[in-house]
C-alpha cells in the first residue's frame, strides 16, 4: 500500500519550478511513491495552452471518472461559446492578450 503524500503546495514550497537540484530530486521521490502526480495550472497557464484544449482534456478524465464535478466543465463550455479559447482568440479567463487579426485566423 502506497503511502498518502503531502499536498501539493506543500511540495511546491521546496521543488520552486524544479530549477534546483533539490527540487528535482524531491520529485523524483514523489513520483517513486505515488500513483498519481497532479499539477495545478493557473487560469493564465489554461489561457496559453487553450480552452478547448482543456476542456478536452477533463472531458477525458471525467469520461474515466464520472465522480469528478460537472462545475469546471460546464465553465469552459461556457467559455468556448462565447468565444473565449485563451490567448489564440485573445481571450480566456483573462482578456489582456492581443487580438488576433484576420489574415491569423486564416491561417
Amino acid at each position: 500500500m502506497r503511502r498518502p503524500v503531502p499536498a501539493a503546495g506543500a511540495v511546491d514550497h521546496h521543488v520552486r519550478g524544479l530549477q534546483s537540484a533539490r527540487g528535482r530530486e524531491l520529485l523524483r521521490r514523489l513520483i517513486a511513491t505515488c500513483d498519481v502526480v497532479v499539477e495545478n495550472f493557473t487560469p493564465r497557464v489554461l489561457d496559453q495552452i487553450g480552452l478547448d484544449v482543456v476542456l478536452d482534456i477533463e472531458e477525458h478524465y471525467c469520461a474515466e471518472h464520472p465522480e469528478y464535478p460537472e462545475g469546471p466543465r460546464k465553465l469552459l463550455r461556457t467559455y468556448l461559446q462565447q468565444g473565449r479559447l485563451g490567448v489564440k482568440s485573445g481571450a480566456g479567463f483573462y482578456d489582456d492578450y492581443p487580438r488576433p487579426t484576420q489574415s491569423q485566423v486564416d491561417s
